[in-house]
């Protein structure tokens, strides 16, 4: 059975990948990470659900030394290996609303959007990279051929669909 970590798994397209995970038959454990994954209501409620599949993780993608300490971690509950890790973490924009005019845009805020969306995706693949590679195989659409791991980074301009 496979193992996946969905990083940013608070809210929008994390956490409905989560919830659509976690039900699968085929799906071990699914790891929510985020940068507050342990306070999050909605990751509770699903941990609730699914208390043997479920585990959450603190990980702040702007912070490299955060997610080289969790690999440890994540190495003990996968087991030393993973199927799926799903980058879902991604912002707008600092403010939490949509985008600004150019009177707005700030360095500070272009570097807190650079940090999240580009750099922390490519750290996470390169921390969890040697967990992908110890992979089975037992996810997707060749289930049990010969493959590593599946990495998948994905975003949305608008990811929020709960309304």
């Amino acid at each position: 059975m496979a193992v996946v970590i969905v990083q940013g798994a608070s809210r929008g397209l994390g956490l409905q990948f989560c919830k659509v995970l976690a039900s699968r038959a085929d799906v071990a454990k699914v790891i929510a990470t985020s940068r507050r994954a342990e306070n999050e209501a909605a990751l509770h409620s699903m941990q609730s659900q699914f208390p043997n599949k479920m585990v959450l993780i603190n990980v702040d993608v702007t912070k490299e030394n955060n997610i080289k300490q969790v690999v440890p971690k994540i190495m003990e509950e996968s087991t030393g290996k993973i199927d799926l890790l799903l980058n879902c973490s991604a912002i707008l924009h600092p403010s939490g609303k949509g985008e600004t005019s150019l009177r707005d845009v700030s360095f500070e805020g272009l570097r807190t959007t650079f940090e999240t969306n580009t750099i922390g995706p490519v750290l996470t693949a390169k921390y969890f990279s040697p967990l992908l590679l110890k992979s089975s195989g037992l996810f997707g659409k060749q289930a049990g051929k010969k493959h590593s791991g599946i990495l998948v980074n994905l975003t949305a301009k608008v990811s929020s669909i709960s309304g």
